[in-house]
């Protein structure tokens, strides 16, 4: 559990950091309606807030209170899970934006 926990604090301050300049240079937009709002009103608002939740998660593990449910394990799956996806979204974009366009294809 604290590896999946690490895993996605570490997957959201990316996708935090990707997206910011995804969005910033228009090859992408942000899905999340409530992030997207965020954006709009100010990125540093998207960004400290996507970094405010990994803390979040970071002061969890280290006071060691994440709790022992089933449940809190099939969320933190569910979400490690979706943010892999979501990575593998920013690595196509990414390697059309860099690679596909700037040679052609």
């Amino acid at each position: 559990m604290r590896f999946l926990c690490h895993y996605l604090a570490v997957l959201n301050i990316a996708d935090g950091f990707i997206t910011y300049i995804g969005v910033g240079l228009g090859l992408i937009g942000e899905a999340n309606p409530v992030m997207q709002i965020l954006y709009n009103k100010s990125p540093m608002y998207f960004l400290g807030t996507k970094l405010s939740l990994s803390l979040l998660l970071y002061l969890f593990l280290y006071f060691g209170k994440i709790p022992n449910y089933q449940i809190v394990t099939y969320i933190t799956l569910f979400g490690a899970s979706f943010y892999t996806i979501i990575m593998c979204f920013h690595g196509i974009w990414i390697v059309d934006g860099l690679f596909v366009s700037k040679y052609g294809g």
